[in-house]
C-alpha cells in the first residue's frame, strides 16, 4: 500500500511538473495548425480530409470545428494538443516505471519536459499525437515482455495501436511487422498469429478509412519529404543533440534489468535508428517526425541510467537540457510575435478588399483558415486545388518564395511589405533556422 501511495504521489508531482515546463509555450501556434482547421472547416466536401498529414488529427480537427466554432477552434485544438502532450508523458512514466521502478518520476518528468519536442505541446499540432501514440504502444511493450500480470491484452492493444500508425504516422508503419517479427520466438505459436490479425485487421481498417476520407491511399505526409541534403543533415543533427546529455550521463551502474528488459533496450533503439535512416534517406525536410521517437529516446535513456546520479553526471544531464530549453522557450515567443505582428497584418490588409478576388500564397495556414480553401490558392499545392499560375489569382501573398520580376511580369505589383525583425541568432529552432527577418508581400493586379 506505501509502495503504491508513493507510486501514485510521484505521478502527480511528474504531472504538476510537466504542466508548469508546457505553459511556456502556450502562445506558440505554429502555419500547420490553421492548414488542419482549414480541412477540417471544408469537411465533409468532395476532398475530405485530404491534405491531412495525420487522418486521425484531422477528424480532431473536425471535432474542434464542431465544438467551439471556428473563432475557438485554433484554442480548442491547442488544448488538445496539450492535453496528448501531458498524457504522452504520463505513458512515458508508466513505461519507465513498469520496467525501472527504482527511478524517480520526477526525473523522467523533468528529461521528458525540458527536451525540445516540448516546444509543440501548445502548438495544436499532430506531433504531440504522435508523442502520445509512441508512448503508449512503449507502455504496452513494457507490459507485455515485463510486466507480471496482463501481458496478452497488452500485446494485442499494442498490436491494434502499431496497426493504427497508418492514421498517425503513416511512416512509422514498419513498426508493427518489426515487432511481430522479434516477438514470434516469445510468444505460443497461436498467440503470435492473434497477434498478427489483429495487426493487420486495424492496418486494412486504417487504410479503408484514409482512402474512404482523403480519396486516396498515399499519405500526405510524403508532402514533407524532399531529396536528401542540408536542411536534412540539420534535422537529424538536431535529434542528435536531444540524445548527447542523455547518453554521457547515462555512464555507471544501472538496476538489474528483469525478463526482456535488456532486449527492449536494443529493440528501442534499434527503431530509432531505423526512423533516422529513413528520415535521412527519404529526404526528410521537417523536425516534426522526429519528435515521435522522443518517448523511444527517454524509455532508452531511462533503461540504462544509474539509480543516483553523481553530480557530474547530473550536471552533463541537466546543464544542456535546461539551455535547449530556454533557447526553445526564448524562440517560441518569437515565432507568436512574428505570427501575430506579420500575418494578421496581412488577414486585415485581405478582409477590406473584395470578397470575390482569388488569393495565391506559399503559407496558406491562416490565410486558408480564414478566407476558405475555395477562394485561396496553395502555392506547394498541399490543400485544395493548388496555385499552379499566378495568372489563376487576382492577389498574391508570399514570403521569399516568388520574386518580384516573376510578379511583375504576371501584371502584379507589391503593394505593401510587412516585415518582423528578429535578434541574430545561429540557433536552429525545431521548425528551421531562424532568419534575420521575416517577411510578407502584398501583390495586386
Amino acid at each position: 500500500m506505501a509502495e503504491r501511495s508513493r507510486r501514485s504521489s510521484g505521478a502527480w508531482m511528474a504531472g504538476l511538473v510537466l504542466i508548469a515546463l508546457s505553459m511556456a509555450f502556450m502562445p506558440f501556434t505554429l502555419e500547420d495548425t490553421w492548414i488542419f482547421l482549414a480541412i477540417a472547416r471544408e469537411f465533409p466536401s468532395q476532398d475530405g480530409l485530404r491534405g491531412a498529414t495525420s487522418l486521425s488529427w484531422g477528424m480532431l480537427a473536425v471535432l474542434a470545428q464542431a465544438v467551439a466554432g471556428p473563432s475557438d477552434a485554433t484554442w480548442v485544438l491547442k488544448v488538445f494538443s496539450a492535453t496528448c502532450w501531458l498524457l504522452a508523458g504520463l505513458c512515458t512514466l508508466r513505461a519507465v516505471t513498469t520496467v525501472r521502478p527504482d527511478v524517480s518520476a520526477l526525473r523522467i518528468a523533468l528529461v521528458f519536459g525540458l527536451m525540445s519536442p516540448t516546444i509543440w505541446s501548445w502548438s495544436g499540432m499532430d506531433t504531440a499525437w504522435s508523442m502520445l501514440w509512441a508512448s503508449a504502444c512503449l507502455w504496452m511493450l513494457a507490459v507485455s515482455r515485463v510486466g507480471q500480470h496482463r501481458r496478452f491484452p497488452a500485446e494485442l492493444t499494442l498490436a491494434a495501436l502499431l496497426g493504427a500508425a497508418y492514421l498517425v504516422r503513416p511512416e512509422m508503419l514498419w513498426v508493427g511487422p518489426l515487432w511481430l517479427l522479434w516477438v514470434r520466438s516469445k510468444v505460443p505459436a497461436a498467440r503470435w498469429v492473434w497477434l498478427c490479425a489483429v495487426t493487420l485487421a486495424m492496418l486494412a481498417v486504417s487504410v479503408w478509412g484514409y482512402n474512404g476520407l482523403t480519396g486516396s491511399f498515399t499519405p500526405t505526409s510524403s508532402s514533407k519529404i524532399g531529396l536528401p541534403g542540408v536542411v536534412t543533415l540539420i534535422s537529424v543533427a538536431w535529434f542528435i543533440v536531444q540524445a548527447v546529455p542523455l547518453a554521457v550521463s547515462a555512464r555507471g551502474a544501472p538496476a538489474p534489468l528483469r525478463g526482456d528488459a535488456s532486449q527492449l533496450w536494443v529493440v528501442i533503439l534499434a527503431v530509432v535508428a531505423l526512423r533516422l535512416a529513413e528520415h535521412a534517406v527519404l529526404g526528410g525536410i521537417d523536425h516534426r517526425p522526429l519528435a515521435v521517437l522522443m518517448p523511444c529516446l527517454v524509455m532508452a535513456w531511462a533503461l540504462i541510467a544509474p539509480h543516483r546520479l553523481s553530480k557530474a553526471a547530473a550536471a552533463l544531464l541537466w546543464v544542456p537540457m535546461m539551455v535547449l530549453y530556454a533557447l526553445n522557450v526564448d524562440n517560441a515567443r518569437w515565432y507568436a510575435q512574428r505570427t501575430e505582428a506579420v500575418h494578421q497584418q496581412v488577414v486585415q490588409s485581405l478582409a477590406g478588399l473584395p470578397g470575390d478576388l482569388v488569393v495565391g500564397t506559399d503559407e496558406v495556414g491562416l490565410v486558408s483558415y480564414r478566407f476558405g480553401i475555395s477562394r485561396v490558392l496553395d502555392h506547394h499545392h498541399l490543400i485544395g486545388r493548388g496555385l499552379s499560375s499566378l495568372l489563376d489569382a487576382d492577389v498574391l501573398v508570399f514570403t521569399g518564395n516568388l520574386r518580384q520580376a516573376d510578379a511583375m511580369e504576371a501584371g502584379f505589383q507589391a503593394v505593401q511589405t510587412y516585415c518582423f525583425e528578429s535578434r541574430p541568432t545561429v540557433y536552429v529552432r525545431s521548425v528551421g533556422m531562424t532568419p534575420r527577418a521575416y517577411c510578407k508581400t502584398l501583390y495586386q493586379r
